[in-house]
């Protein structure tokens, strides 16, 4: 029943969220009624205006931005993209598969870099459906990356050998204090590297127990609309998935603590 309660408060607030960026989306002066508008300046438009106010992280736009810039706007394959300089009523999935398959035949573009063509354009046409810009099915349904994945050879066995052995313990008896425990204390309980920087005492290290995971630090990229240019800022964010989480410690961790 709270897991049925929960489910259905967050799928509230998503319809919620959803009202308030169409409602946004009407103050910033974004025309719905653009079927033939060129696809290329259309998703541009709808990115920075629609899909920018969706993103809840710095991070997370940042990775669409890339996938929106490299897999669509910049793609190169093409001297003329066909995708981009047609009018959005006109896009057919005959023309998004042969971008796929063009992508496919590439040496440049690997399954990682279709897949994100496809993912940005899924969520396009997704949004042009919704708000009946469009009509019929997303063109990009089913669509996928095909290309077989090459398989490794010969593959070995991964293990710390003796010599990554002797620098992590040159470090636990050189560095600082603080390095110290913190090394040991991710050993112990496996947090990403930053989790583990966005840990505070008096709030997160509960005695005798475990740690609440309640933030990260991370050194990301952000990106500058005014300039469309990136700079580097470190960001202290709500850990992955957007939830907390207790992880227990053992109990040798507590005296050196």
């Amino acid at each position: 029943k709270k897991d049925a309660e929960r489910k259905a408060e967050e799928y509230l607030a998503k319809l919620k969220a959803e009202a308030e960026v169409r409602e946004n989306a009407i103050i910033a002066g974004y025309d719905p009624d653009a079927s033939s508008v060129l696809f290329g300046e259309g998703i541009e438009e709808w990115f920075f205006k629609i899909k920018k106010l969706e993103c809840k992280k710095l991070s997370t736009f940042d990775r669409y931005e890339i996938m929106l810039r490299k897999q669509v706007l910049e793609c190169g394959l093409c001297k003329t993209c066909t995708l981009c300089n047609s009018k959005i009523r006109d896009v057919s999935r005959s023309m998004i598969k042969n971008c796929v398959l063009k992508m496919e035949k590439s040496p440049v573009k690997t399954a990682g870099n279709i897949d994100s063509f496809l993912t940005i354009t899924k969520l396009y046409f997704e949004y042009l459906l919704d708000e009946e810009i469009v009509s019929g099915i997303n063109p990009c349904r089913k669509l996928k990356a095909i290309r077989a994945p090459e398989i490794e050879q010969n593959r070995e066995e991964k293990y710390i050998d003796r010599e990554l052995r002797e620098k992590m313990k040159n470090v636990l008896n050189s560095e600082s204090e603080v390095v110290r425990i913190a090394l040991f204390l991710d050993f112990n309980s496996g947090l990403r590297q930053g989790e583990l920087c966005g840990l505070e005492w008096d709030k997160d290290v509960i005695w005798d127990s475990g740690l609440m995971v309640r933030q990260t630090v991370s050194y990301t990229r952000v990106f500058d609309e005014e300039t469309r240019e990136h700079h580097m800022e470190l960001l202290l964010q709500a850990p992955k998935g957007n939830r907390s989480r207790f992880v227990a410690l053992p109990s040798y961790v507590w005296p050196i603590l």
